[in-house]
């Protein structure tokens, strides 16, 4: 039997049946709340955000989780969408 674990927030399973989810990396260094705040509002301008990983790299990095998200390069189209809410922020396609 799986166990969640509830970190920060609340953990919960997921319903993405159906959806083609796309997996990134957001980077920004010394990123505050209010800063992650404006990232996630220019995300959602372009997709689902899904799930945001917990903010714990002290770089300044944290994963996100969307779905929606149509452009042939879907970093590049972010990356412009969150540096103009956020100087200086980085996205990339999550590697695995």
């Amino acid at each position: 039997m799986a166990i969640v674990t509830k970190v920060h927030g609340h953990a919960n399973p997921g319903q993405f049946v159906g959806r083609t989810l796309q997996f990134f990396t957001v980077t920004k260094a010394a990123m505050v709340q209010a800063e992650l705040d404006a990232i996630v509002v220019a995300l959602e301008l372009v997709g689902t955000v899904e799930v945001i990983g917990a903010y714990t790299d002290p770089a300044g990095a944290v994963n996100v989780i969307m779905s929606g998200v149509e452009p042939t390069d879907p970093a590049t189209v972010l990356t412009a969408r969150c540096a103009a809410a956020v100087v200086g922020t980085v996205v990339t396609v999550m590697a695995f």
